[in-house]
């Protein structure tokens, strides 16, 4: 049986003003509870996750507001009109 192969990623939102920043996503159930985000000196919110493989889609939960990451590799459509980051890894 194949190994599923894992890696480290580093997730990043600029929002110096905001007091709260959540990774949310394909990975965790849409649970934003789950990836609180930390904030740097730089007004940077990161964070690291173990994802598997693949395309993982997500968004940040900004002081309760879903956004896109701007910095996103590409975008895909949410079926319900809108649309979610998406990385690969």
């Amino acid at each position: 049986m194949a190994e599923t192969i894992k890696r480290k990623i580093q997730f990043k939102y600029y929002a110096p003003e905001a007091k709260e920043v959540c990774l949310t996503g394909s990975f965790n159930k849409w649970n934003p509870i789950k990836k609180k985000m930390k904030k740097n000196d730089r007004g940077e919110w990161v964070i690291r996750v173990v994802l598997s493989e693949g395309e993982h889609i997500y968004k940040f939960v900004v002081d309760g507001e879903w956004v896109n990451d701007p910095g996103a590799e590409r975008y895909v459509e949410n079926g319900v009109g809108g649309l979610n980051s998406s990385k690969l890894v």
